[in-house]
């Protein structure tokens, strides 16, 4: 069994702590074609930067939530509000949004430092 990879698809990135300046601009080969080292990567619904901050991520999650709030506050009734299991099933939609892909890591409630390399 061997690796497939489509390699017009691939990406890659350079992981550094910024210590030594700003990565290369170098590229890696897969299949004769050469792809480009970015600076940020979508991976398993998480948006990877060099310094594993995952702050593109979190520009990015931003409007995303904003987007599925108001999509579903529009389905809410707006004259004496929605009950206490609507608020409910509302909260956790958008908070199963904005926690997706940070499952495996704490649960999401305790406090995480930056991670350097």
């Amino acid at each position: 069994m061997s690796l497939k990879v489509a390699p017009r698809k691939t990406e890659a990135i350079y992981f550094h702590n910024g210590s030594r300046g700003v990565p290369p601009q170098t590229h890696v080969t897969v299949d004769d074609i050469p792809v480009q080292l970015g600076t940020c990567m979508k991976y398993l619904g998480l948006w990877l930067d060099g310094r594993w901050s995952l702050r593109d991520h979190f520009d990015r999650l931003v409007g995303k939530v904003e987007g599925v709030a108001a999509a579903l506050s529009r389905l809410l009734p707006n004259i004496k509000g929605p009950d206490d299991r609507v608020r409910r099933l509302y909260a956790n939609v958008v908070n199963s949004v904005a926690l997706y892909g940070l499952g495996g890591r704490g649960g999401g409630h305790e406090t995480h430092t930056r991670c350097t390399a």
